[in-house]
């Protein structure tokens, strides 16, 4: 048995397998849960990722997608069992709260129907924060039980790489327990998925749109992923409480193996890694070669230029069409170009309003956050009463402060 895998347990690229999986696991710790919830809430989540969910968007993040929350969901059923095994108090009612929990824990990337500018990875810094805002949405609407939900936000926070869980006062133990097992969870889904390192590359655009510095090229950020998960380990330890260890009680029990799958299938993206950074820094595409994600990167890559080059002189003196060609370049990411594309709507309408606003989100793309901020002001200016931007130039404010 030795050579069994995480990755060939369960078909992890198929949403409805993954559900399979999870109602299995459940019913072994309750088997007289009612899984009727957890599973409504977890078709909804499918659907609003797929772009059918009344109000949004498809999901727009490469990286941050339906299979992260998948990967997270399984992870998630999979720790709460081993942790009842190890001899941790879980009830029926808090293993319902926590499945879905960690399937709403990264809706706050999903744009709603009118918003279309960039991608969801620009809510990069508050992605947690909107995803409390959807669930507190959602649970209004569904009718679950809020007094099951009280205290979903605290759980969802543990999700933040940035958020001291340590330092937390939560309400109860029992909530305390489910967010350390959240994070834990989400941190073990993402990293032991086997095409984890190919979707790091999109991981760069997504920190690039979201203003997050220091990374400056893709091969950067392949380099200090190492140092990722140092301190992720340090994060399992210090923040966490160790939980990630009750995996393995999970895989002894129901695979009738005495390992921990996770920590096996991290270690090996790690030393790949390695091989790649020691051997093949020129041609690190080349090396990454599981689900195709690398030639899907490149022909969206191929696509876009194509269309920059094909695309019909704009109207000289026209400035919507300066801005819509901008809009378009920025979906895609061009943003040096979009910026030039705005200021020449700008140059042709001085009060165009929502050019302004289209170059300061090119500029946090391009992680310049202080014209980002200068751009966008003009905007609020220009557009006093737009909330959503009176919200996006007040953030901006508080983290340039703090630079």
């Amino acid at each position: 048995m030795k050579e069994l895998q995480l990755s060939r347990l369960v078909d992890m690229e198929t949403p409805q397998s993954v559900l399979d999986e999870v109602r299995v696991i459940v019913l072994m710790m309750f088997p007289e849960f009612d899984f009727d919830s957890v599973e409504h809430v977890f078709r909804d989540i499918v659907r609003l990722f797929r772009g059918e969910y009344p109000g949004y968007r498809r999901c727009t993040t490469q990286y941050h997608n339906l299979k992260h929350t998948t990967d997270a969901f399984l992870a998630m059923a999979r720790l709460m069992h081993g942790a009842l095994i190890g001899g941790k108090n879980l009830t029926g009612e808090q293993v319902n709260r926590g499945l879905i929990c960690a399937l709403m824990h990264d809706t706050g990337y999903i744009q709603t129907l009118e918003d279309d500018v960039g991608t969801g990875a620009k809510y990069t810094r508050i992605d947690a924060r909107r995803s409390i805002g959807f669930m507190d949405h959602y649970i209004a609407e569904s009718g679950l039980p809020e007094e099951h939900f009280e205290d979903y936000p605290d759980i969802l926070r543990c999700t933040g790489l940035d958020t001291r869980v340590s330092e937390m006062r939560f309400r109860s133990q029992e909530t305390e327990l489910l967010g350390k097992m959240l994070g834990t969870a989400d941190l073990l889904g993402q990293m032991a998925d086997r095409t984890y390192l190919e979707k790091l590359l999109f991981l760069f655009y997504e920190f690039r749109e979201g203003g997050i510095m220091g990374y400056d090229t893709e091969l950067d950020l392949l380099k200090k992923t190492m140092d990722f998960y140092a301190m992720t380990r340090r994060r399992f330890a210090n923040e966490l409480d160790g939980l990630n260890e009750y995996v393995r009680y999970h895989f002894k029990v129901y695979w009738n193996l005495d390992r921990d799958l996770y920590t096996e299938a991290i270690e090996n993206q790690m030393n790949y890694l390695t091989f790649i950074l020691r051997n093949h820094e020129e041609d690190y595409r080349d090396q990454l070669k599981r689900g195709g994600i690398v030639i899907k990167l490149r022909d969206a890559e191929a696509r876009a230029e194509s269309e920059i080059r094909g695309m019909q002189p704009v109207r000289e003196f026209d400035a919507q069409a300066w801005f819509e060609k901008g809009i378009f370049l920025s979906k895609t990411q061009h943003y040096e170009r979009a910026i030039e594309v705005f200021t020449k709507a700008l140059e042709i309408n001085p009060h165009f309003a929502k050019a302004y606003y289209g170059r300061g989100y090119a500029w946090a793309g391009k992680g310049d956050r202080w014209q980002a901020l200068a751009d966008l002001k003009e905007a609020l200016r220009l557009m006093p009463n737009d909330k959503r931007l009176q919200a996006l130039v007040g953030k901006l404010e508080a983290q340039t402060r703090h630079k």
